[in-house]
């Protein structure tokens, strides 16, 4: 089968790197309202006394091919059970519940059981391999900025506004480095390493996918604008066009 009817670029990323034995463990994330899944989710729409009803619903099939999924990698997993999320919206007046299904993986059966156990930022981290100065710094506020996806984006926006390349190698770590200046060439050592370790494999070893990982970060949707909020978050404004560099 292939991974890439069920998994967008990233997730199967960072499937790879688990199976490969780069990476302690992953968690792929289905929502049925992801436009991509929709030829594997049952959708309902019943009109209510007092408001309209929807329902998307996993067809039983998809549990179990995107399970032999990742039992062929040959890695230790769990399934959670699927939780249906519910979201009511009064203009117009309509309920809406969807499933969620996550898959937990590991490379090895303790490094799963870190996952499955984890409660906290820290313990995520920790569990999916992240540096320790990027679990450290994720969330505070670091010479005037908060370190979360916002500050990310914003640095490769400033990238690509500048006309200066986005380095490849962030395709391959998706965490918040604890220092990122794509502008001035600052770059955490440890988020540099991981990040350069993972594509030389990967382009070795699985072109195609290397190809598909970079795409995306070329690709994907960057602010156009941004202001600093006094507590160290940005606040975007996004196109919705996307922006390559």
């Amino acid at each position: 089968m292939q991974r890439s009817q069920y998994l967008r670029p990233l997730d199967m990323l960072d499937l790879y790197l688990v199976e490969k034995g780069l990476k302690p463990a992953t968690r792929l994330a289905f929502d049925a309202t992801d436009t991509h899944l929709s030829p594997f989710v049952h959708h309902d729409e019943r009109q209510m006394p007092s408001m309209a009803h929807i329902r998307d619903r996993f067809i039983s099939e998809f549990v179990l091919e995107v399970e032999k999924m990742v039992y062929d990698t040959g890695r230790p997993y769990s399934v959670l059970p699927i939780q249906p999320r519910v979201l009511t919206n009064k203009q117009p007046p309509v309920t809406m519940v969807h499933d969620l299904l996550w898959i937990l993986v590991g490379d090895s059966q303790p490094n799963l059981e870190r996952l499955i156990h984890a409660k906290s930022d820290v313990e995520f981290g920790a569990a999916f391999g992240y540096p320790p100065d990027a679990i450290a710094a994720f969330g505070k506020v670091i010479n005037g900025e908060k370190r979360d996806g916002h500050s990310v984006l914003v640095a490769m926006a400033r990238a690509v506004h500048a006309g200066i390349p986005i380095p490849p190698w962030l395709a391959y770590i998706p965490f918040v480095p604890s220092e990122l200046d794509i502008v001035n060439g600052r770059y955490s050592p440890s988020a540099q390493e991981m990040g350069e370790r993972n594509r030389a494999f990967v382009l070795k070893h699985n072109p195609v996918l290397a190809m598909l990982a970079e795409g995306q970060l070329y690709t994907r949707k960057m602010p156009v604008s941004w202001v600093l909020g006094s507590n160290g978050s940005y606040s975007c404004t996004f196109t919705p066009k996307k922006v390559i560099s």
